[in-house]
Parts: C-alpha cells; sequence; structure tokens
C-alpha cells in the first residue's frame, strides 16, 4: 500500500550493492496512463527492509518507508504466472529542470528535452529526475525515452566526473513489455548548466542536415531549426548542399555574419540566431574513356566552368588515342574550354585510335643516307638511325625508299623487299592495324665480272696438247677456275681446277683430248665483291687419223734413214707431211674435212711420187702391142673402193668405232695412194701410147 494506494509490482531488475552489503530490486509498476518505478533494499536477514518509489504522474520520488519481516534473498528460477502486458498511452513531459547537460554524435541532452540515436531508431528523452553526488562523482539523470513507434522506456543516465566525454545509459525498462535492456555507453561531452538558450538556424531550406555538438537535426518545412542549448562554445555545421533536381543542388554559401566556415563556432551566452545562405549549383558531367577531364563537378549558378583534356594519351605500346573533340552539350574540337554554367551540362570526350609504325632500312652499311617516302612525303634518314610516325587505325600508309648517298666502293645495292614485324613479306600500300616496324631489306649487288677462255687453233691432232687459256674482268690473283669441256655438244664435264696469276690469267695445257669436235668453257664463282661470271664457250676439233697419219709417215721415215742408199727416198715423204701439215693448219676451221683434205693431198703426193712410176711401167710392159683399154678396167674398181675407204675414214674421224679407226684410215690412205698412183700412172700411159700412135 502507497499512500493508501495498492500497487502490484513487478520486480524486473536486481544488483548487489556491495559497499552497503544489501540488494537492489528493481520493482515497476505499468498502468495505461502512468507508471511507478520502486527500487527494494534487501540484507537477506531479520531486519526491517526499505523501499524507494519514482512517480511519473506526479514527477515525486520519496522513501516509502521501512518495512518490518524477514528478508530473503535466494538466486532460484519459480515458474510464475504470465504477466499482462501494459497498454501505456501517456503525454510525454519533462518532469524536472535538468541540469546535467550532454552534446555527442549519438546523444544531446539539455534541460527540458533530449535526443538519442541508436542505430536508425531515434529516442526523445525527457527529464525525470536529477540525482548530483558530489561527493561519489557519480551523476544521474533518470529519463523517460519514446522512440517513433510511441514505445516508451525509463532508464538512467549516469555522468561520471572523472570522464566528462562519456555517458552510459544503465537500467533501462522497456514499460510497455517490462523487457530489460543491456547498459550502453555513448561518446559525448557532458556537464552542469544553471541556464538553457535558443539557438535558431535559418537556411530558408527544409530539410538541410544541421549538426549541432555533432548531434543531426533537420530543418522544418521553414528551413529553420530551434534547439536548446547551453551557454558556452559550440561547434555548428550544415550539410555541405542538397540535390534538387538531376544536375542540380543547393549548396552551402557561407554565414550571415561573413563567415564561410562549415562547421564553425559560435559562442552563446544568450539566446542567439544565426543565417546561412545557400546557392544554386549545376553540375558539369565530362566523359573521357580514359578518366583524364579535368574541371568537372559543381558550379555556382552563372558562373563559368573550365574544363580540359589530354589531347593525347600514349599507352606506352605503340598505341595512342588523340583527342578528336567533345559532343553533347559542348561540341568544340578545342581539348580546353569555358562554358557558362546557366543549367546542368554533360559533355562527352571522343578519342581515335592510332598505331605507332616504325620505318628502317636493314643491309645498308651504317651512314648510308636513303630517302624514305611516307603517304608522299619524303624525308632524308641516316642508316641506322629510323623514322617513326602515328596512322590511325585502319588508316592506309604508302611507302618507298631508294638510296641517295652511300659509302660501298664497287658494291652495289638494290631493294630485295619490305617486312613488318614479324618479317613477313609486304608490299605498299599497306593497312595500319597494330604497331608496326617496316624494314626496307635491301641486297648487296656484286659487282660484274667477265672471264674469258682462248684455243689457239680451231683444229688439233689428237696426242698433240691443247693449251686453254685466258683471264679474269677485273684481275683476280689466285682465283680458282673451273674449266669445262663438252664432246659433240653432249653434256658438260669438268676438266680441270686452274688458278689465275698475279694477273688474273690463267692457262692449262691438255694433253689428252678425246677425238671430235671439243667445247671448252670457263667459270668463276666469284667473290664477295663480284659476280660469279662464265666464259663463251670454243672449240676445237681432235683429228685422230692425222695422228695416225703422222705416225706412219715418222715410221716409214725412220725406216728409210736406216739404209744409207735409199736416203733419198725420204725427201718426198718429209715434202708430203709439210704440205699435209700446211693444209690441216691452213682448213682447221673445217675441223673433219681439213683432216680429210690434208691426208688425201698427201697420199696424192706419195702415191704419184712412190707409186706412179712402177706401175707406170708395168702399164707399158702390159699394153706393149695391145689396147689401153687395159687402164679403165684397172680404175674402177679401184676408184669403188676408194669411195668405201672414204666413208670408213669420215666415220673413224668423228670418234665413233674408234677400235676399227686405225684400219679405216690405214685403208683410206693405202687407197688414196693407189688410186692416185693408178691415176698418174694410166694418165701418162696414154700420153705415151697417143705419142706412140
Amino acid at each position: 500500500m502507497l499512500s493508501g494506494q495498492k500497487i502490484n509490482v513487478l520486480p524486473w531488475n536486481y544488483v548487489y550493492w556491495s559497499k552497503y552489503k544489501l540488494w537492489l530490486i528493481f520493482l515497476a509498476n505499468v498502468t495505461q496512463d502512468d507508471f511507478f518505478i520502486g527500487f527494494l533494499y534487501l540484507r537477506d536477514s531479520s531486519t526491517g527492509f526499505g523501499l524507494r518509489v519514482f512517480n511519473y504522474a506526479s514527477g515525486a520520488y520519496w522513501w516509502a518507508g521501512s518495512f518490518a519481516g524477514k528478508e530473503y534473498v535466494r538466486n532460484q528460477t519459480l515458474q510464475v504466472p504470465s504477466v499482462q502486458m501494459p497498454r501505456l498511452a501517456i503525454n510525454a513531459t519533462a518532469k524536472t529542470v535538468n541540469r546535467l547537460f550532454a552534446y555527442g554524435p549519438s546523444l544531446y541532452m539539455t534541460s527540458s528535452i533530449g535526443y538519442m540515436l541508436n542505430g536508425s531508431n531515434k529516442f526523445t528523452l525527457y527529464p525525470l529526475l536529477n540525482q548530483i553526488n558530489a561527493s561519489t562523482g557519480w551523476n544521474e539523470l533518470w529519463t523517460l525515452m519514446v522512440d517513433s513507434s510511441k514505445t516508451y522506456y525509463y532508464s538512467i543516465l549516469y555522468m561520471n566526473r572523472q570522464d566528462c566525454s562519456h555517458v552510459m545509459l544503465g537500467w533501462t525498462l522497456r514499460l510497455n513489455d517490462y523487457a530489460a535492456t543491456p547498459f550502453r555507453t555513448y561518446e559525448a561531452s557532458w556537464s552542469i548548466q544553471k541556464k538553457t538558450y535558443c539557438l535558431t538556424v535559418n537556411t530558408e531550406r527544409s530539410n538541410i542536415s544541421v549538426n549541432v555538438n555533432g548531434f543531426p537535426f533537420r530543418t522544418d518545412s521553414w528551413g529553420r531549426l530551434k534547439v536548446p542549448i547551453s551557454s558556452g562554445i559550440h561547434t555548428l555545421q550544415l550539410e555541405a548542399s542538397v540535390l534538387a533536381d538531376l544536375g542540380v543542388r543547393v549548396a552551402f554559401g557561407g554565414w550571415s555574419d561573413g563567415s564561410t566556415s562549415n562547421p564553425r563556432q559560435i559562442n552563446v551566452g544568450g539566446n542567439i540566431t544565426i543565417n546561412a545562405k545557400f546557392v544554386t549549383q549545376y553540375l558539369l558531367t565530362a566523359y573521357s574513356p580514359f578518366r583524364n577531364v579535368s574541371g568537372a563537378g559543381w558550379y555556382d549558378s552563372g558562373s563559368t566552368a573550365s574544363i580540359s583534356i589530354e589531347p593525347e594519351v600514349n599507352h606506352w605500346n605503340g598505341t595512342r588515342h588523340v583527342f578528336t573533340g567533345w559532343t553533347g552539350d559542348l561540341q568544340t574540337s578545342n581539348s580546353s574550354l569555358s562554358i557558362l554554367m546557366d543549367g546542368p551540362k554533360h559533355a562527352e570526350a571522343n578519342y581515335k585510335k592510332q598505331y605507332q609504325v616504325h620505318f628502317n632500312a636493314a643491309g645498308l652499311p651504317n651512314g648510308t643516307i636513303i630517302e624514305l617516302n611516307v603517304n608522299g612525303a619524303s624525308r632524308n634518314v641516316t642508316v641506322p638511325d629510323s623514322y617513326s610516325t602515328w596512322f590511325d587505325s585502319g588508316a592506309t600508309v604508302s611507302f618507298a625508299v631508294r638510296i641517295l648517298k652511300i659509302e660501298a666502293g664497287s658494291l652495289m645495292y638494290s631493294l630485295e623487299s619490305w617486312h613488318d614485324s614479324d618479317w613477313s613479306t609486304i608490299a605498299s600500300p599497306l593497312i595500319v592495324d597494330k604497331p608496326d616496324t617496316l624494314t626496307a631489306n635491301f641486297n648487296r649487288e656484286k659487282a660484274a665480272s667477265k672471264i674469258f677462255s682462248n684455243i689457239q687453233h680451231d683444229t688439233k691432232v689428237q696426242g698433240e696438247p691443247v693449251v686453254i687459256s685466258g683471264a679474269i674482268e677485273p684481275s683476280h690473283q689466285d682465283a680458282i677456275v673451273k674449266l669445262y669441256y663438252s664432246l659433240d655438244g653432249n653434256s658438260w664435264s669438268q676438266l680441270t681446277e686452274v688458278r689465275t696469276d698475279s694477273e688474273g690469267k690463267y692457262s692449262y695445257e691438255w694433253d689428252s683430248a678425246p677425238p671430235g669436235t671439243v667445247y671448252v668453257k670457263a667459270y668463276w664463282s666469284g667473290d664477295f665483291d663480284h659476280k660469279e661470271a662464265s666464259s663463251s664457250s670454243s672449240s676445237f676439233a681432235t683429228s685422230l687419223s692425222m695422228a695416225f697419219f703422222r705416225n706412219w709417215v715418222h715410221s716409214v721415215g725412220d725406216l728409210v734413214q736406216k739404209s744409207a742408199s735409199f736416203k733419198f727416198l725420204v725427201y718426198p715423204l718429209d715434202f708430203a707431211m709439210s704440205l699435209c701439215n700446211m693444209i690441216f693448219l691452213a682448213f682447221e676451221e673445217a675441223q673433219i674435212l681439213s683432216a680429210v683434205l690434208a691426208i688425201t693431198t698427201a697420199s696424192l703426193i706419195l702415191g704419184l711420187i712412190y707409186l706412179a712410176p712402177i706401175l707406170f711401167i708395168l702399164m707399158m710392159v702390159a699394153t706393149k702391142g695391145g689396147t689401153s683399154r687395159l687402164n679403165f678396167v684397172f680404175l674402177i674398181p679401184l676408184a669403188v673402193l676408194w669411195a668405201l675407204s672414204v666413208v670408213g675414214f669420215l666415220i673413224a674421224e668423228t670418234g665413233m668405232f674408234q677400235s676399227f679407226a686405225k684400219i679405216a684410215v690405214a685403208g683410206f690412205v693405202l687407197m688414196t695412194i693407189l688410186l692416185s698412183g693408178g691415176l698418174f700412172s694410166s694418165a701418162a700411159a696414154r700420153i705415151v701410147s697417143g705419142l706412140r700412135s
């Protein structure tokens, strides 16, 4: 019973107070329009116990008295009937003038009202009771807290004199369902104050965030904020800007006292009103794929904005992007420009991709000056330097090169081909689709050279040495010359290798040339500075029959000379052989026919000198007293045999059937001698016979 009124209380928390060795039991009674908070003091003894009570409706806090009886304190869980939850609905008001002021990001407490943030939930705090204890240094502020959903809480704010930057929230009871919530500590500066003043902030903008000592407030529909505040230095901060529309915002522009600081400090010694100025700003957006725009952002209405962009973005891999112009609200090719901000503006930077192409030359001596023509523009480049330039992606580039000056002696250089970075062969024009290096590849052209080959005579007697000589121009000492021959126009075979002398000349004596028409040519492979060279072919004919004929004549001569009585017979042989050699050399261009003509002439002389006198005597004896018809009968078969021997001789002279060549030549010589002797003897016999008659 309290003041003659029966009150049912419900314990909702407890604590052991070791200093006084007693238990403090927290009690509560909540009705629809009021609540009581009680504190029961127990000592777990047979002595009496005491009770203190706070009543919200009256705002009174009193000692309800001591009660006789026995106290029991047990740590024991009991089953109790469920408690009917109250439906509290009261008009929250302050029950005392608070002197414990606290300011922080989540707590703002003044004399008559306060505010607290817990996550997204905001509470309004109404002071119920101050307990300022100078001896212990612990000060208490009992509060009624109400959130936006009209949930009510009883709570105590503790402020310790040794820590003026923190406030502890404890012994919190949710009055709507008797739920106790845990303790919490808030960062807040607190102090004991006596007076409260009114801070008014005018912004002319509704719902503007205004932080007072770090705690966030918002202006009302009139653009005004009024909050109670203590005396002293306080911090005031306004929301820097508020988005009004797409690309439009209002931004803080300063204070009415001329200050532009935000946040700023104010010194409160009484009621204070401060006005904030806001300006309209427009957003200038500028897009670039390379994020290299400077100057984009918010600008005051009517001001002039300046934006600029890098005209060239080099990626350092042979690729770059070059600025081509702005599109959007700004259309210009200037990379830097100014614009009047009379509304939101947007600009977009456009770029084109370019590739770097290098041009150089390979294969030329250093110091060579070349003229490089790229898309019709010429420039001189000194090897090994190169020239590079940029082309739009997909552009067509034409290129050409020529040598202007070169120090190369007798060497000549010519452009072989163009190559790209992969050394693939390319040709002008070319479509540029990547960074590239285009190389003009030059080949060294060797100086021209000549080689000659000569043979002294066109017709040779087999067995006699054939001298092949010639020279290289320009002269090269100790050069290897290869000699080739072809017999009767067949395939070429290597004869030998010879070296040139100090004058570039060579000579070779061939001792065993085969019979027939022999073609000879010379070949030089060239050197570092000169091209290879091959001579025109020279030919000569080797006569096997002449060799046989000479051997036979010399053999007969040697045999005759052994007899002193017949030495005179050697002279006709020598005459015939000399005449044979003379005719053979005189008609050497006729090759085979020269041998036929020479041997036939020599054989005719031999027949005339040696055989004709004998045959004449025989004919005279045989025709004595007879007719001369016998002579014709004798010559006809001889002529036929001679004709056949001529065929055999020609076959032998061409080199065919060399195993029968000696027989064929011997037959021809013998038949020619016989025919010669027969003809001359027959003619002589006729002359003599005619004279007789």
